[in-house]
């Protein structure tokens, strides 16, 4: 096996409709255990598959970066 060549992991996830960074941030604030370990679950599978959890309001990237991700 080479050592350099690319490996690829997906992971499954059921959502239909993936929650907004807002719903994620309500639900570890205000959920109950059980509701916060399974928005944590939500962002690391998501996180996994490539998904961006960025809050535009509180983690917004610098202009230079958003150049580079458009």
């Amino acid at each position: 096996m080479n050592p350099s060549s690319t490996c690829y992991t997906i992971i499954h996830d059921d959502l239909v409709d993936a929650p907004s960074s807002q719903e994620l941030r309500n639900a570890l604030q205000k959920g109950s255990d059980e509701v916060k370990l399974e928005t944590m679950r939500r962002i690391i599978v998501g996180t996994l598959n490539g998904q961006s959890h960025v809050c535009p309001r509180c983690c917004e990237l610098p202009r230079a970066a958003k150049r580079a991700h458009a």
